[in-house]
């Protein structure tokens, strides 16, 4: 762990040198945000590659290794009058923090993250009618054949995991050993393309709170 002292409170969490330096303002963006972990990190970017029209490297996404670091670090960025890039702060659906849009303080959809995403990619390929298993296959780089096996795949291991930390990992080893990260990816991009209600939310906000 590492610990950072801002305001005269300390603030613990696996503090990169990123994140270090997006407490004292030394970046150069149009936002921060902060997440609570690797994974919710992922979906927010996700979210913002589904929109040709944001510049990725205008906003810095930062992962804080709880939801309470995470809050902590966004109340301090945008107390600091130094700061002259505002941030926000994304908290997980199952967060206990307060969000708050005072305080700059949001929240993603659903509970658990990786069962929520898990069951809306579900929902999408299960549609006889669309082709989504399909394409979901060939992001997870499998071949387009291989559709109802992959298919198949999923669905199992939603059945036999007890824990929703591990489903990309045990997909992505139930379908030939392909990389967690691919997985989480290839989920996130789906999700973020055909749920366009709910990416289209938190984009809005990303959007509207971005330094002009």
């Amino acid at each position: 762990a590492v610990w950072a002292a801002v305001d005269g409170t300390a603030i613990q969490g696996k503090l990169d040198i990123h994140s270090l330096r997006s407490l004292t303002g030394n970046i150069s963006s149009k936002l921060v945000i902060y997440t609570e972990d690797s994974f919710a990190k992922k979906w927010v970017e996700a979210i913002l590659r589904s929109d040709k029209a944001v510049a990725m490297d205008a906003i810095n996404v930062y992962p804080m290794n709880g939801d309470g670091t995470a809050v902590k670090a966004n109340k301090y960025h945008n107390l600091d009058p130094s700061n002259k890039v505002k941030s926000i702060c994304i908290i997980d659906g199952d967060s206990k923090q307060q969000d708050s849009e005072a305080d700059k303080v949001f929240r993603l959809p659903g509970e658990s993250p990786e069962k929520y995403i898990y069951g809306k990619v579900v929902e999408l390929i299960s549609n006889p009618n669309e082709t989504k298993i399909g394409e979901l296959s060939l992001l997870l780089q499998k071949r387009y054949e291989d559709s109802n096996f992959v298919e198949k795949k999923i669905k199992d291991v939603g059945i036999t995991c007890r824990d929703y930390h591990l489903l990309f990992s045990q997909i992505g080893k139930s379908i030939g050993f392909i990389s967690e990260t691919v997985v989480k990816s290839a989920f996130l991009h789906l999700w973020s393309r055909y749920y366009t209600d709910e990416s289209g939310k938190i984009l809005s906000i990303i959007k509207n709170n971005m330094t002009i």
